[in-house]
């Protein structure tokens, strides 16, 4: 990049929001009634604007920086019980009219499903909470780089282990979505998002290690320090060198909070609608069944400020509410669509378009005494692989992290494998720790099982 496309990037301002609200009602509004206009059609309409910029630095110097600025539209009309759908980025009279002609015409060759449609009228938000969710960073190219570069610095110069890093990374995301149909629905959305990682290599006699830690929040003010961020990710990185091997058998396992996001990742994968429709889930027919114990509950809230998945409604417009997807270790509901809850003879759960924030109960220890509580077993910080077998619930895959003995941290451990079955090891958490990672939409601390099966 020459010296005169940096000097454009850094003039980068925020969207006018409310300029940029007015011209997606208005554009929608003229979709929805050239599709009126042309027959009997039921429509929905999502549209947005994107922009952000984000550059990396490696060895002191940068290595990328990219802006974006995209726009999308996706028109889905249904001809009775036929769907069509299609997108463009054209927004021009011609691109927005072969794109209208281009859904009509996917509707009319679809087969017929009972179960198509737009969500119920009835269940449609009608009020829209102010979530604060739209935070545009006030910053420049020049601060950001400078930003990356402390960072990247602060890990090289943690340790004389820390041979490299693989990049430090930086990022500013906004953008602005519409969605609006037939039923008289409207909804806005706007929402910014920030984020600052790197990744540290370590190499000694023992060989090389790589390690990453970031922080990511809608709101640039609430990032972690990057000077902390690349200690984080050095202290990381050389903990893991001089790695032994532990005795294979069947031992505790302590999931970090990064790696138990990915567990009830696998749970939340099991009970979306669409895997239950299908009978793709073992947690198919489970609603009423004990699947945690009877201390855990798992409950989503998509309304908390400043949230990470916050939202008012669904993708559909269907209005959002807190839930319990497991209360007391039971399975409460499904995560439904009106189109798979019609499936299944249910009622949408306002999750089309995937969950709100969800948080999962915990107790008052944290990952250390989680630790004390193990005479001999294995904390899993990294897993690697695609071991899960959603249709039964097996689950093998590799993993990294630490072996434990006498409550203490022994030695880091690499390449060994983990396996069990998800039934037996949702069944199986004992602890759950204070230590709740709040960087995603999955709000979780450590999580102990009480066994699994470890082999090298």
């Amino acid at each position: 990049m020459n010296e005169e496309d940096i000097q454009s990037a850094q003039k980068i301002t925020a969207f006018d929001c409310n300029e940029k609200k007015h011209e997606l009602e208005n554009l929608a509004t003229k979709i929805l009634n050239n599709i009126s206009n042309k027959g009997a059609f039921t429509a929905q309409i999502s549209m947005g604007l994107t922009q952000g910029v984000s550059l990396e630095v490696r060895k002191q110097q940068i290595e990328t920086l990219e802006f974006n600025c995209d726009k999308g539209l996706t028109i889905t009309v249904f001809e009775g019980l036929k769907k069509g759908h299609a997108s463009t980025t054209d927004f021009s009279e011609e691109g927005l009219e072969r794109t209208i002609e281009a859904a009509f015409s996917i509707a009319h060759y679809a087969a017929e499903d009972p179960c198509a449609g737009l969500a119920d009228k009835e269940l449609l938000a009608t009020e829209f909470k102010e979530l604060e969710l739209y935070h545009p960073w006030e910053t420049s190219i020049d601060e950001m780089i400078s930003l990356a570069l402390k960072t990247e610095k602060a890990t090289l110069d943690y340790d004389d282990r820390i041979s490299n890093t693989d990049g430090c990374s930086i990022s500013t995301y906004e953008g602005l979505s519409l969605l609006s149909n037939s039923q008289g629905f409207m909804g806005f959305k706007k929402g910014t998002r920030h984020s600052l990682s790197t990744v540290a290599i370590a190499s000694d006699d023992s060989g090389m290690q790589r390690d990453y830690y970031y922080s990511s929040n809608r709101d640039a003010k609430l990032l972690e320090a990057g000077e902390a961020i690349g200690v984080k990710a050095a202290s990381r990185t050389v903990a893991k060198l001089n790695a032994g091997t532990p005795e294979s058998g069947k031992w505790p396992v302590i999931f970090s909070p990064e790696m138990a996001r990915s567990l009830f990742g696998h749970f939340l994968s099991a009970i979306q609608g669409g895997q239950i429709y299908r009978k793709s889930s073992f947690l198919v027919d489970a609603i009423g069944r004990d699947i945690f114990p009877s201390w855990l509950s798992l409950k989503e809230e998509p309304h908390i400020i400043n949230g990470h998945a916050s939202k008012t409604f669904d993708a559909e417009g269907v209005a959002t509410h807190p839930k319990y997807f497991v209360e007391n270790g039971v399975l409460s509901q499904y995560l439904l669509s009106s189109y798979s809850a019609r499936r299944l003879s249910m009622k949408t759960t306002g999750n089309a378009g995937g969950i709100s924030n969800v948080r999962i109960s915990h107790q008052e220890k944290d990952q250390k005494e989680l630790i004390q509580s193990v005479s001999k077993g294995l904390l899993v910080t990294e897993l690697m692989g695609q071991g899960v077998n959603m249709v039964t619930g097996d689950y093998s895959r590799g993993a990294s992290g630490f072996w434990i003995e006498n409550g203490k941290i022994q030695y880091p451990v690499r390449g060994v494998t983990i396996a069990g079955n998800l039934s037996n090891i949702f069944a199986g958490i004992t602890q759950i720790g204070n230590d709740i990672d709040t960087r995603s939409a999955l709000y979780t601390g450590s999580v102990l099982v009480d066994e699994m099966t470890v082999a090298n």
